[in-house]
């Protein structure tokens, strides 16, 4: 819960990020710092040991050799001054600010440090009462003006000792330490306050206005978003504005369109009742009518040109009583008699049955069947219209002849048929261990305009003269009552394709719709 909030998170990583930056800055001006006090302390005691050196060896050139232990007692008095002493190239002390040190042997290794090829060395070391402590080492070389006193084959007369305590240092770079980190934690603390209130002013709080408005929009979309700004969030609501502005006009188209479809589908169920009527009338005479017209023909001779009339007059009968049926079949279609049928089959009998049709009209037929496809639960004489519809469709848009290809294949339960049937069931399609059988039927007709893709399905529409623009209303709600879905694709000039999905007869099939 703690990090769901963006003003935590801005927060948070604001702080971390401060934290990280001032540290760093703090702890290398710290380190800067105690590197520039050590090399002044180092300075300061290379003066101070070169300025002993100097005075012991004044003195003893002038044959004051009792001067230098006065010397070294009175600048050993010095309180920064731990010790001072002189030594001989043994280690042995022959001179000390402490009387009591005199003749004793110092812990030092002079062999290991080369220090006669040393002119001066600074160490860091720890006295006997455990301080720590800057020692500074300078040979005291052996030279002509020396040999008076010393043996001239020696290289080093001695080696003066210089201790000088790092207290004073260690509690200045104490006091330093913890003036940095109280100067890190105050400015760490001011630029969180002061970042973290710039950011929720110009970040987190339009961010959540605008959380709020959606919110709102929900409910309605008379809400508008405050801009407060011109930056990325104005942006941002400005946006919002917009497609709340756009929502609402395609909200209104969208309750006009359905005002009108309820308006149409009320009439179209007006108009089905009324036809359905009038075509249970117009039925029952035509057929009466059909066969006094063919009683009629066969007192004429072939070569009558009675004869043709009457051919054509039994045509015209033919085409109206097709319409009668489209008629009945829209306005009370039949209930679906389900039996496992194999749709590979189906087709072939179709394909076999209209190839006077292709050969008349010069189209070329091709099948890619997939073999073993499996059953679907249908009603072979309805499926056999939806079929006859598409494929009639199909060689009507080809008038100067054309391919037509018809291909069969299995999907899984992602399907457009196993989806539909999911939402009608209330099933979750994970549950669902089903396939989907997919019939495309395609063509190289003249295509349908864009402007009409979507009024295909519509009842009554229709783009040619004759018809009654109820065949594909027909096929597709057919193919609704087996629990399947159609789906078409066209480009003008190039041809169309229209794809049937039907559940694998395994699947459970919905109830059939009477």
């Amino acid at each position: 819960m703690f990090f769901k909030s963006l003003r935590t998170k801005i927060i948070f990583f604001t702080v971390a990020i401060l934290i990280l930056a001032i540290g760093l800055g703090t702890w290398i001006i710290v380190d800067l710092q105690i590197m520039e006090l050590r090399k002044l302390t180092e300075d300061k005691l290379t003066i101070l040991a070169n300025t002993i050196e100097r005075s012991l060896e004044t003195a003893m050139l002038e044959g004051r050799s009792q001067d230098v232990q006065r010397i070294v007692e009175m600048v050993g008095t010095h309180n920064k001054i731990y010790a001072i002493r002189v030594l001989d190239a043994d280690g042995f002390v022959l001179r000390s600010a402490r009387e009591s040190e005199i003749g004793m042997r110092a812990n030092l290794d002079f062999s290991s440090m080369q220090i006669e090829d040393q002119s001066n060395i600074i160490i860091q070391d720890k006295n006997d009462r455990g301080d720590i402590i800057l020692r500074n080492l300078r040979p005291i070389l052996n030279r002509p003006e020396c040999f008076r006193c010393h043996d001239a084959n020696q290289r080093i007369n001695g080696v003066l000792e210089v201790d000088v305590s790092l207290d004073e240092m260690e509690r200045h770079v104490a006091k330093l330490k913890k003036t940095m980190v109280i100067w890190a934690a105050s400015i760490t603390v001011l630029l969180a306050f002061a970042l973290s209130a710039l950011l929720s002013r110009i970040v987190t709080t339009p961010i959540i206005d605008l959380t709020n408005t959606m919110s709102k929009a929900e409910e309605g979309l008379d809400v508008r978003a405050k801009v407060v700004s011109e930056d990325e969030l104005g942006r941002l609501a400005h946006s919002f504005n917009s497609m709340i502005i756009k929502l609402n006009k395609t909200k209104r188209k969208v309750e006009k369109l359905h005002y009108e479809q309820m308006r149409r589908a009320d009439r179209l169920a007006t108009v089905g009742e009324m036809a359905a009527g009038i075509a249970h009338e117009i039925k029952n005479p035509l057929t009466g009518i059909a066969g006094v017209i063919q009683i009629l023909g066969r007192d004429f001779p072939p070569e009558d040109s009675r004869h043709k009339i009457i051919k054509e007059v039994l045509e015209q009968i033919d085409r109206l009583d097709k319409a009668v049926k489209n008629l009945l079949s829209f306005a009370r279609p039949p209930a679906p008699n389900l039996a496992e049928l194999n749709i590979n089959d189906l087709l072939e009998k179709i394909i076999a049955f209209l190839s006077p049709q292709f050969s008349k009209n010069r189209v070329r037929v091709r099948r890619e069947l997939l073999p073993d496809i499996p059953d679907v639960s249908g009603d072979p004489e309805l499926l056999q219209q939806v079929f006859l519809n598409i494929i009639l469709n199909g060689v009507q848009a080809m008038p100067e002849g054309g391919e037509m290809l018809i291909t069969t294949s299995v999907k899984p339960d992602s399907g457009a048929a196993a989806q539909k049937t999911a939402l009608e069931t209330g099933e979750d399609l994970r549950e669902q261990d089903s396939e989907t059988v997919s019939i495309a039927i395609s063509d190289t007709g003249k295509g349908i305009l864009p402007e009409n893709m979507e009024k295909i399905f519509n009842p009554f529409f229709t783009t040619r003269q004759q018809g009654t623009g109820l065949g594909l209303s027909i096929t597709q709600k057919i193919i609704e009552q087996h629990g399947g879905n159609i789906t078409v694709d066209s480009t003008p000039g190039k041809g169309t394709v229209f794809t049937i999905y039907l559940p694998a007869a395994k699947d459970r099939m919905p109830e059939t719709a009477a």
